[in-house]
């Protein structure tokens, strides 16, 4: 009788233990996935303002998720297109195809953007602002796969199509983005068979009428922001190359701008204010995270980049942005809280890239940084080329830190690619400011010498990118209209936060390199879809259940 109990018992725990598995994961399969991404975010920064943020917003996010302390964009020439292009679909721009936010296209001989499309037809009145796709995408992204294989729904939201469209990927269920022009949240067929009614309804509330009216001013006092550098540093441009000091009048600085009446609100605070106010909508009128079906939903802020970009993250106006962005977030938890509830939901929240100091108050400051000349060091390099293999213009477009050289021409005189490539490359060399300089041959047959040489590699694309890539020593930027940039390799602008939040995820930090490539396979584990067709990444769901 007893060993019949004994062999009753065992069988019991055998079932038992078979059936964790799919009850833990049962458990970790969330009713709503939401990645919130913002453009750009340091790592280190919110290290510096954590102290300053309050208690139910990125705090929130630390404090109670898993954080990991080391990760990474894990390729160079971050930018929004091409970090978004990558968390969406686990795979580097070598793959999925985004090398930029524009490049340079040989055969059309022009400067192209990442999701601009004029073949999409426009359901609206907003002409070309609305015609915009996913089609330079060259791979599925998680939200395809999602929509694909199961019930699920897939929204994607941002101010700039860029960040919704590449986002979400070929296929959702919305895709918005504002125009600056109309005021109002767009969209095309591409992605909606016609534009919601709530959609309509949120438009003709007239936001955007209502923050024009508003002055933005310091959140709190300046001795709250002790460690920003005086409101009227003379190390910054202005938004539209104007006003530096608070208050920012927001209907006056509308005078200068050249892309709409309302773009002033793409460049402040108050953008990031509607893209949560649009989300928070979506959220409501699309029912998500309300069925059995995993739901996705992405965000990307993007009024930091500007504000960064004319004035520094030193600044009082980025720190004041990044107080305000958190108070968003702070905003957005509680509703999705009250919802859909937090054991039910999964917040992925990292960025898109990091970004250099302030390189002119750097240099007041005599630190190695400095300002490279391209323009100057472009043309020296076509009159060098010129003394090699006659007077010509070997040079077709320099974008991006990337040379791209007159390949119809240099076929035409019979000169080995390589050759030029490689003549190119050591000229470029001894410019002030140049770290490095790597030619196409180099990084497509993966012969770059040096630690870092994949970051490099995952940036390249055969058919996009130019025949030298120039690496620019630290805190050294392109002589352009801005004071910061992040196209380097160096850890300010490769490390970003990575936060995961909700349902069963613990509180822990993970020191494990991972990088942005690692989000889709992650996420495709979790919900058991197939992974992105182009995905190379490595899920770090392991590390965090």
């Amino acid at each position: 009788m007893s060993r019949f109990f004994l062999q009753v018992v065992i069988c019991l725990l055998f079932f038992i233990s078979c059936a964790m598995p799919s009850s833990a994961q049962d458990k970790a399969k969330p009713a709503l996935i939401v990645t919130i991404v913002v453009d750009p975010l340091p790592a280190s920064w919110i290290e510096q303002m954590t102290d300053q943020m309050g208690s139910g917003g990125i705090k929130k996010l630390l404090l109670q998720g898993s954080v990991f302390s080391n990760a990474h964009t894990g390729q160079i020439l971050s930018n929004r297109s091409s970090s978004i292009s990558s968390i969406s679909t686990g795979a580097p721009p070598s793959v999925h195809g985004v090398v930029g936010m524009t490049w340079y296209d040989r055969l059309r001989k022009e400067e192209i953007s990442s999701t601009e499309d004029y073949q999409i037809r426009s359901m609206t009145e907003y002409g070309h602002r609305a015609k915009h796709s996913a089609h330079q995408l060259l791979v599925t992204s998680f939200g395809d796969q999602l929509k694909n294989n199961t019930e699920g729904k897939v929204i994607s939201i941002c101010l700039e199509p860029d960040g919704a469209i590449l986002g979400g990927g070929h296929q959702t269920d919305g895709t918005y983005w504002f125009d600056s022009h109309s005021g109002r949240w767009i969209s095309n067929a591409k992605f909606v068979t016609s534009i919601p009614q709530w959609v309509i309804d949120f438009n003709n509330n007239n936001h955007p009428d209502q923050y024009l009216t508003q002055e933005w001013d310091l959140l709190s006092g300046s001795s709250q922001y002790p460690n920003a550098v005086l409101d009227n540093s003379p190390f910054e441009i202005g938004l539209f190359g104007s006003k530096t000091t608070f208050p920012y009048k927001l209907k006056r600085l509308t005078r200068n701008s050249t892309e709409g009446e309302y773009e002033i609100l793409r460049h402040t605070p108050f953008g990031n204010t509607m893209t949560t106010d649009f989300t928070i909508a979506a959220l409501h009128n699309e029912k998500l995270g309300q069925t059995e079906s995993t739901d996705y939903l992405n965000i990307t802020f993007t009024a930091f980049e500007k504000i960064i970009s004319l004035y520094g993250y030193e600044s009082q106006e980025a720190v004041d942005a990044l107080l305000r962005l958190d108070l968003e977030i702070q905003h957005l938890l509680y509703i999705l809280e009250e919802n859909v509830g937090r054991d039910n939901i999964l917040i992925i929240f990292t960025s898109t890239h990091g970004i250099s100091w302030n390189t002119d108050l750097a240099t007041s400051r005599n630190l190695p940084a400095g300002r490279f000349r391209s323009r100057n060091s472009i043309a020296l390099l076509n009159s060098y080329l010129s003394a090699i293999y006659g007077e010509n213009y070997w040079i077709e477009n320099y974008l991006n830190q990337q040379i791209y050289l007159d390949q119809t021409l240099i076929d035409q005189n019979k000169i080995p690619i390589e050759d030029i490539q490689e003549k190119a490359a050591r000229f470029m060399i001894q410019f002030h400011g140049v770290s490095d300089a790597f030619t196409a041959n180099q990084l497509s047959s993966a012969k770059v010498i040096n630690p870092k040489g994949s970051i490099y590699q995952n940036a390249f694309h055969s058919n996009r990118s130019g025949d030298i890539l120039l690496i620019l020593k630290p805190g050294w930027i392109e002589d352009e209209n801005f004071v910061c940039n992040h196209l380097s390799p160096y850890p300010y602008d490769q490390k970003i936060p990575l936060i995961l939040w909700g349902g069963s995820v613990s509180s822990k930090t993970i020191k494990e390199q991972v990088q942005l490539t690692d989000i889709a396979p992650s996420l495709s584990e979790l919900t058991g879809i197939p992974l992105p067709n182009g995905c190379n990444g490595q899920s770090f769901i392991k590390l965090i259940y």
